[in-house]
C-alpha cells in the first residue's frame, strides 16, 4: 500500500497484518481462487458420498433392495441440490 493511502494512526502489528490479509484477499479474489477451490471441494465430497454409497451397497447384500435404495436416496436428497446450487455459482461467477 503506497504512503499516501495511510493514514497518520495506521501503525502497528495489526494494521500491517490487516493490509497484509486484504492484499492476500484481492489476489485471491481477483483470480477467482475461491470459486475453484469450493467447486473442487463439492467435487471431493461428491466422491465421497459416492464412495460411500458404493460401500454402503456392498457391505448390506443382505438387506432388501428398496430400504438400501431408500437409504441412499436419503443421503443423495439433500446433497444434490446443495452441489448443483454450487456448480450453477460457479458457472454464473466465470460468466461475469
Amino acid at each position: 500500500m503506497s504512503d499516501e493511502l495511510r493514514r497518520d494512526t495506521d501503525k502497528g502489528f495489526w494494521c500491517s497484518a490487516a493490509i497484509r490479509f486484504s492484499q492476500l484477499w484481492d489476489f485471491i479474489d481477483a483470480r477467482d481462487i475461491d470459486k475453484h477451490l469450493m467447486a473442487w471441494a463439492t467435487f471431493a465430497a461428491t466422491c465421497y458420498v459416492g464412495y460411500w454409497c458404493t460401500e454402503f451397497v456392498w457391505a448390506h447384500p443382505d438387506k432388501p433392495g428398496l430400504e438400501v435404495g431408500a437409504i441412499v436416496g436419503a443421503l443423495l436428497l439433500p446433497w444434490t441440490p446443495m452441489q448443483a446450487k454450487v456448480i450453477q455459482w460457479y458457472f454464473e461467477s466465470r460468466t461475469d
